[in-house]
Parts: structure tokens; C-alpha cells; sequence
């Protein structure tokens, strides 16, 4: 049974792992896509 369990519980860990590493990528994305979207007006003017 505690083999089970822990096994359980690295899976939550793992998806907790994924969830955050793919947060953290969509983060860097907007805050990329929001500069090239400065950097755009700025030109523009």
C-alpha cells in the first residue's frame, strides 16, 4: 500500500512540476509579446 501511495503522490508532484513549468513559459511569452508590442508603438511614432 505505501508503494502505491507513493507513487500517487510523485504523479501529483510531477503534474504540480508541469503546471508550474508551463505557467511560468506562458509568463515569459506575454511578457515578451507585450515588449514587442511597445517596441512596435515606439517605432511606429
Amino acid at each position: 500500500m505505501k508503494n502505491k501511495y507513493d507513487n500517487e503522490e510523485n504523479e501529483s508532484n510531477f503534474m504540480i512540476l508541469v503546471v508550474s513549468i508551463i505557467y511560468i513559459l506562458s509568463m515569459i511569452y506575454f511578457i515578451v509579446l507585450f515588449y514587442e508590442l511597445i517596441h512596435s508603438i515606439h517605432w511606429d511614432r
